[in-house]
């Protein structure tokens, strides 16, 4: 058994279906894909059931907590524990037919890697993504805690090093996360940000390095999901758990310096969506933003550093 692929799903059986048609092509011997579906999506279900029947490597997972992270784990689980790899990917993405073999094929000849990654093409009619620029650098931290999220780039070489993957295209060695719960102390449901990052960290505490490739790249629809998952609407409570989410994340898992500098940073400054203290007095408009999204950042900042001194990777 070389692989097992995890696709959580959940309230998009069409988006699905177009999924695991393309999968279907993957050439790739000793190859299993499992759907993760919510026990009450009887949609989904059906459209699994329906892929079976054309692709019996095609299995069906249930879960029953929401939210992304639960899912994925729920995935792990049933992986086939012969498994030499577990790659994670979305529901609307569309898979080019050799893109697990050329995945697989890195991992044989870079044994220092521990996880592979590749292009996220989303299919979204924005500036700057329809023609992404060339990127030197992919999901890379700052020493300040910013982050090149630049998964959706192209890049020169043929793989490049980095820090953390990106959840639609990311495939890990089943030996570093075989007993791994993955997404610990995050919060909210729904696309809960801060799961790549778990994984990330686990992988670096395995002394294995991150690679990004240039061919392994994946379609992503960038479909709409449920729970309020807008990433622009700072209203929302998902909006709020991000903020905790992502300054969890930096106090957990990166080097104190740039978790001190970072922590700084979203308390003073903040980001051009929410600003900080700082700031405040010249955006007079945005004060209620402020207020609602700053407990949710000292509860993450606090987390972190107390599961990074009590609950190591």
């Amino acid at each position: 058994m070389r692989l097992s692929l995890v696709i959580p799903s959940y309230g998009r059986p069409l988006d699905l279906k177009r999924c695991l048609t393309a999968l279907r092509s993957q050439a790739l011997p000793g190859l299993e894909i499992l759907c993760v579906c919510r026990q009450s999506d009887v949609a989904t279900q059906r459209e699994v059931e329906a892929a079976f029947a054309a692709d019996p490597r095609v299995r069906e997972v249930t879960v029953l907590d929401p939210g992304l992270v639960a899912a994925m784990n729920a995935g792990l689980r049933a992986a086939n524990q012969e498994s030499e790899f577990v790659t994670f990917t979305d529901d609307d993405t569309e898979a080019p037919p050799d893109w697990l073999s050329i995945v697989v094929a890195h991992f044989d000849s870079h044994p220092e890697c521990g996880a592979v990654g590749g292009q996220d093409r989303l299919q979204l009619d924005l500036p700057g993504l329809k023609n992404p620029p060339v990127a030197d650098k992919v999901g890379i931290y700052t020493w300040s805690g910013g982050f090149h999220a630049t998964h959706h780039c192209p890049i020169r070489e043929d793989f490049v090093r980095c820090h953390v993957l990106k959840g639609v295209n990311m495939t890990y060695r089943h030996e570093l996360i075989r007993d791994f719960v993955i997404g610990q102390g995050l919060g909210g449901e729904g696309a809960q940000v801060g799961s790549e990052a778990s994984l990330a960290a686990r992988v670096r505490s395995r002394a294995r390095e991150l690679h990004f490739l240039r061919d392994a790249w994946v379609i992503h629809h960038a479909s709409p999901r449920g729970y309020q998952d807008d990433r622009l609407d700072m209203e929302t409570d998902f909006a709020r758990q991000t903020t905790r989410n992502q300054a969890y994340v930096v106090n957990r898992y990166l080097p104190w310096p740039v978790a001190l500098a970072s922590s700084l940073r979203q308390i003073l400054v903040g980001s051009r969506f929410v600003p900080g203290l700082l700031r405040l007095p010249f955006l007079p408009g945005k004060w209620h933003l402020t207020l609602r999204h700053f407990p949710f950042l000292i509860s993450g900042i606090y987390d972190g550093l107390k599961d990074r001194l009590f609950s190591p990777p």
